[in-house]
């Protein structure tokens, strides 16, 4: 389960679409919905404990995407995606089959390394949290 939001992962019906042995790929991203009150968001601790029977990845794609050298952010969902990619049965694609897909999308030579760095950060990230 793709959380890109941290709290839509404890919204009504997302839990019951995890497989009793999958994952959840947690982004650290917080965006409060317009026209809900800050205090009625969910806290991080919040969020953790509804999760602590659950195994979770933890990530922070935007930090990573901007530590690629993206300002904007606009490869985040691919850092997340590289995640994604690194978890069996999505592992047994082949990496190249992975970048054949991003270079296919991409529309510039700079969003075509950009997406691939953002993709192989993601991977390293799973394999850096031991989840793997």
């Amino acid at each position: 389960l793709v959380s890109l939001e941290m709290s839509e992962v404890v919204r009504d019906g997302f839990l019951p679409m995890l497989k009793p042995d999958g994952f959840i790929l947690l982004n650290q991203q917080r965006l409060v919905p317009v026209g809900l009150n800050r205090d009625a968001y969910p806290s991080v601790d919040r969020v953790r404990a509804a999760l602590a029977a659950y195994r979770v990845v933890e990530f922070d794609a935007l930090a990573e995407a901007r530590a690629l050298g993206d300002p904007t952010g606009r490869t985040a969902n691919v850092v997340a995606l590289g995640v994604l990619a690194a978890i069996a049965p999505f592992s047994k694609l082949p990496v190249a089959v992975w970048h054949r897909a991003l270079l296919d999308v991409s529309s510039s030579e700079l969003m075509k390394r950009s997406n691939i760095a953002a993709f192989d950060r993601g991977r390293r990230l799973l394999a850096e949290t031991g989840a793997t």
